[in-house]
């Protein structure tokens, strides 16, 4: 990690939080560990994880299956539990806000792109103004099967450099939007990527989980609109964002439901 200064200790210590509770928890997850600073380099040292990263290759099955992306839900959701009160407030203006950001890159970059993302991101910020927010808890951002290895009992996690104290359904829908990007490389149709959406939030709630549908069709459509910005920049990847988009408007065509799932979700008769 290139951190250096006040932000190469703040880091470090957040790390050393994040594996304690986690220790202490008895959790299926862990974090990178911090081992060293080297200073003339400006980076911050991590002890090697062990294993390859648990890319959605190997985690989305055949085309007539539902993915596995759900294996990775009781990790995020250890993630999620973790108190950690000094974190930054991240909701839904602030999602729109990286959403402009990037539309304003792709307006210098790749113009007939941004002309396309533009009526994406507008209907989201219409969505983000009726939108109530639910329980906040710790959030990763950009939490994505690139981002975990295999460990013993459970996951390694990198990367906590985004974590916030946010909507558990940003991260759920984030990890949507790379499941349908590496469907869409696949050559799966949006048909066959839009019944999955809400299996992630039945499958979150049965780890004990809160997922509110309304915040999870808001942040599934805006990180659909983000991830196919970044990958309209990849001549490998680019021709996945018109579906990725498609999805996105699918998403925010659909009217705005007003059920929220408060608390934990209990099995029937437990």
């Amino acid at each position: 990690k290139t951190w250096r200064d006040e932000r190469a200790q703040s880091q470090w210590r957040l790390y050393e939080r994040v594996r304690e509770q986690l220790r202490e928890g008895a959790s299926c997850l862990t974090v990178a560990e911090a081992i060293g600073v080297a200073p003339a380099l400006h980076m911050t040292l991590f002890r090697p994880a062990d294993g390859a990263n648990a890319s959605l290759r190997g985690i989305v099955r055949s085309h007539d299956r539902p993915p596995r992306i759900c294996d990775l839900l009781p990790a995020l959701r250890e993630l999620h539990r973790l108190h950690l009160p000094e974190l930054t407030p991240f909701g839904a203006q602030d999602e729109i806000n990286v959403l402009r950001r990037w539309l304003g890159a792709l307006h210098e970059i790749a113009p007939r792109a941004a002309r396309a993302m533009n009526p994406l991101v507008d209907r989201a910020a219409r969505r983000a103004e009726s939108l109530e927010s639910g329980p906040r808890c710790t959030i990763h951002r950009d939490f994505h099967p690139h981002q975990v290895v295999p460990a013993p009992g459970g996951w390694t996690l990198f990367d906590l450099d985004t974590l916030a104290a946010g909507s558990p359904c940003l991260d759920l829908g984030n990890l949507f939007a790379h499941a349908c990007l590496e469907g869409a490389r696949r050559g799966r149709s949006t048909s066959s990527l839009w019944s999955e959406q809400p299996r992630i939030g039945e499958a979150y709630r049965a780890c004990g989980g809160a997922a509110d549908p309304a915040e999870l069709d808001f942040y599934s459509a805006t990180s659909l609109i983000r991830v196919g910005a970044v990958h309209a920049l990849r001549t490998a990847t680019r021709r996945a964002t018109p579906l990725l988009w498609a999805l996105a408007r699918r998403i925010l065509n659909r009217p705005a439901t007003q059920t929220r799932h408060r608390g934990v979700h209990r099995p029937k008769g437990g």
